[in-house]
């Protein structure tokens, strides 16, 4: 059974998940693999997360977000922060 590294953002770390073959096909096929409902302490009810591939950071675990529940990589999104954060510094200069 095939294992990947995937970064977990609620955790801050890689986990490891093992996925069957067929499994595997249809993450491939759909873009999307269900992961597991998860619950903080600060949210009101449990969210839907799902395993996606990022192509310059690899797997990663996300909630739907959005009318059209895009997933988002934390990696790529905390870049354009920082990348926003930059720009902004440099005009105030």
């Amino acid at each position: 059974m095939p294992r990947i590294a995937v970064y977990d953002y609620l955790a801050h770390r890689e986990i490891t998940v093992s996925l069957s073959r067929w499994q595997m096909f249809k993450f491939k096929i759909a873009g999307r693999r269900f992961f597991a409902m998860r619950k903080e302490e600060d949210w009101s009810a449990a969210m839907p997360f799902y395993l996606a591939k990022c192509i310059r950071h690899g797997y990663y675990l996300d909630y739907p977000k959005g009318g059209k529940e895009r997933l988002t990589c934390h990696k790529c999104f905390q870049e354009e922060v920082e990348k926003a954060r930059n720009k902004r510094l440099k005009a105030k200069k």
